[in-house]
């Protein structure tokens, strides 16, 4: 009804129209002469304001004849019959309407129960399935119980076996350090009987001055003996003054200054080839007490089982053709072996050692408490980097750098003739051993001539000699 008042009232023409004057004040109709104020359009004619008020005008184009009175009452009877017509619809649908709401209550009760139904379903699919998985759970869990008695068991067991291997172990270990301290003692054993019967080291006392003071004419003429004239001036080569070591015979400077050596070949080289070939002298001495030390260490080496850094062959000092630059060399190769073999043993006084010193450092070394032992060890990086340095810089300076075997020339060839005629030594002493090694010399060749080669072969024979025919558990 509202909304049928509401179009009424907008259907209704205006009833206020602002018009002249002049229009309102004639009786009749008159030309316009301005726009209506309602539609802002040209109108020849207009209605006054009691025909408009009263509806009684028509269509401005004509084409309905009827006023807008009876339009507007048809309009009134035809909303009160609409009206009536949706009360009585409304009224014959209500039934209709209640079963529809009725229905449609039904189907959304309907579909709760399928949902219902729909979630039921999956959650007794969801308690099977849990249920399953429970059982297999149970029956693993069973099954790992079952098998955790086995591994409980098994554990147990190993436990045992553990147990008796630790003590079987223990025993072994206990029986290796015995087996050590036996091999220890056995590789003593044998460095002394080396030390005994071949390589006897010692140091030898120094000159008192009194015994400087009465030098007699034997003494003058033998400081004579070891002057050399070399290379324009005159060289004392006698080292006797100083600190000393010997092995066998030969003694060596506790200084390491073996210029003598060299000395004593540039003098050969100077003197037309010709050098002195005596046993004493200083070239010999030398040479041949490095060369005797040089085997010393490589038999240690081997009795110690201790593998050496450098190369440690024989001949190297048995040739007077050796530069001096390849002497330094190989006296800084034997020097760092027997520190190596020192280090090895574990020396109980390390600042004892030199790396200069060849013959005290092995001193040191047969004087060890700890001597035969092969385990572990620390080196003491400053006296072997001191040698090493030498070594490297020499290496890289050096223009002989061949690539046979170092060890080719260590070892002459001894006829079974002479190794039959010698029997085991029985030294007792020191000076039994150098009269064996003096008296053995090269078939033809005079004793005054033996160099250090003929040291080389005697060593080497009597070596051989020693364990050929010696104890049989050495």
């Amino acid at each position: 009804m509202m909304a049928t008042s509401s179009s009424c009232e907008s259907n209704l023409a205006p009833t206020e129209f602002d018009l002249t004057s002049s229009i309102e004040s004639s009786p009749g109709l008159t030309v316009a002469i301005e726009r209506c104020p309602l539609c802002d359009g040209s109108r020849r004619s207009f209605y006054c304001r009691r025909c408009v008020n009263e509806g009684l005008f028509v269509h401005t184009k004509g084409s309905h004849p009827e006023r807008y009175k009876e339009k507007r009452f048809k309009l009134e009877l035809l909303q009160k019959e609409r009206q009536g017509r949706l009360e009585r619809i409304q009224d014959a649908l209500k039934k209709n309407i209640k079963r529809d709401k009725q229905i449609n209550e039904i189907e959304k009760c309907k579909e709760r129960i399928n949902l219902l139904k729909m979630a039921l379903t999956a959650a007794k699919e969801k308690k099977r399935k849990n249920k399953e998985t429970f059982d297999r759970h149970k029956k693993d869990n069973y099954l790992r119980v079952i098998k955790g008695r086995k591994h409980e068991e098994k554990k147990k067991r190993i436990s045992s076996y553990i147990e008796t291997v630790r003590m079987s172990n223990d025993e072994k270990l206990e029986l290796c350090l015995q087996k050590k301290r036996a091999l220890a003692a056995e590789r003593k054993i044998q460095v002394q009987r080396l030390v005994e019967f071949i390589f006897q080291v010692e140091e030898v006392a120094l000159i008192s001055e009194s015994d400087t003071m009465a030098v007699s004419t034997v003494s003058a003429l033998r400081d004579a003996s070891h002057t050399a004239y070399v290379r324009g001036q005159w060289v004392y080569t006698d080292g006797s003054g100083e600190a000393q070591y010997r092995i066998v015979e030969p003694t060596l400077p506790c200084s390491g200054d073996y210029s003598a050596y060299n000395l004593w070949v540039a003098a050969s080289q100077e003197n037309g080839g010709n050098p002195d070939n005596s046993l004493r002298n200083p070239g010999h001495r030398i040479s041949a007490g490095l060369c005797y030390a040089s085997q010393m260490t490589a038999i240690l080496s081997h009795i110690l089982d201790i593998r050496l850094p450098r190369k440690q062959p024989y001949s190297e000092f048995c040739t007077n053709e050796i530069t001096e630059r390849q002497f330094k060399h190989s006296v800084a190769c034997l020097n760092q072996n027997i520190l190596y073999l020192c280090f090895s043993q574990s020396v109980a006084v390390p600042e004892r050692l030199d790396p200069r010193n060849t013959l005290q450092n092995i001193a040191v070394l047969l004087s060890c408490p700890s001597l035969g032992r092969n385990s572990n060890f620390e080196i003491d990086k400053d006296l072997m980097a001191s040698i090493e340095d030498s070594i490297i810089f020499q290496e890289e300076d050096s223009d002989t750098g061949g690539t046979e075997d170092d060890t080719i020339g260590d070892w002459e060839q001894v006829s079974d003739d002479v190794t039959d005629l010698l029997d085991v030594p029985t030294r007792s002493g020191y000076s039994s051993t150098v009269s064996h090694i003096q008296t053995m010399s090269y078939p033809g060749q005079p004793p005054e001539q033996l160099t250090a080669s003929g040291f080389v072969t005697s060593a080497a024979t009597s070596f051989m000699s020693l364990f050929r025919g010696g104890d049989p558990k050495s």
